[in-house]
Order: structure tokens, then sequence, then C-alpha cells
């Protein structure tokens, strides 16, 4: 998850969680960010007996502003060179855990489609935003 604040996908994300822990499935959830979330998993064991949760490094590759022809190409690299450092810990946490399943709950988080190419398992993504095309 690419924020810990409760917005809409975050809710959206709890109820899965809760449906699936209560019907037996372990879930780990990859926060990115701080925020509420992660407290109320854990604060919930009813609730969320089968879900652990951490954090990772989140991969900015989605800009909200315009950027120009450097920006872009230093954006690229920079994305590069912050994969490895960033979607290595997953990796080796998937590794470690045996998961069989990545679900990525936004288009924002790139690291989950990359840590379940790099580790050769099945990736959902659940694409919520809208594309809007820009304007000229």
């Amino acid at each position: 998850i690419h924020d810990g604040q409760l917005y809409g996908s975050q809710h959206s994300h709890l109820l899965l969680l809760q449906h699936l822990s209560t019907g037996g499935y372990y879930c780990d959830v990859s926060i990115a960010r701080a925020g509420e979330l992660q407290p109320l998993i854990e604060s919930s064991p009813a609730l969320f007996s089968h879900v652990r949760c951490y954090q990772h490094k989140r991969l900015q590759w989605f800009k909200h502003d315009r950027r120009n022809p450097l920006q872009q190409v230093l954006d690229v690299f920079g994305l590069l060179v912050n994969s490895v450092v960033r979607v290595w810990p997953l990796v080796q946490h998937i590794r470690r855990h045996n998961i069989p399943l990545v679900h990525t709950n936004s288009c924002v988080s790139l690291e989950g489609a990359l840590v379940a190419w790099l580790t050769g398992i099945p990736h959902v993504w659940h694409k919520r935003e809208m594309a809007l095309t820009p304007s000229p």
C-alpha cells in the first residue's frame, strides 16, 4: 500500500483483509508511508488475526506535476537506481515467507509489480485512479 492514511482505497483494502483473515488466509501488508492503517490493523486482532504489517520504502514513479524533458530523464534514472534498493527487501520478504500472490492497491505503487515479476509470482494490480489526459 502506498499510503497508510485512511483514504477510500485503504478502507476497501481493510475490508478485503478482514474477509481474507477471517476466512483463514494469511496476508502480509507492506505500507510505504506511515499512517493510521497499520495501528488500526494491529489494534484489532479479532478482525485481522492473520495479517502481518511492515513498512517499505516507496518508489515514486508517478509524478503529479508537469516535468520538463531533463526532469523526466532524471526521474527515470532515479527510479532505476532506487528500484534496486527499495524493491530488494520486498523480494526477500516474499521469498522468506513463501508468499504466493502480490496485490497492489494503486497504480501509484510500482514496487508490487516489480517484486512479483522478480519473484515469478502472480500479481493483481487493483488500479483505483482514473486516467486523465493532460490538458494542453
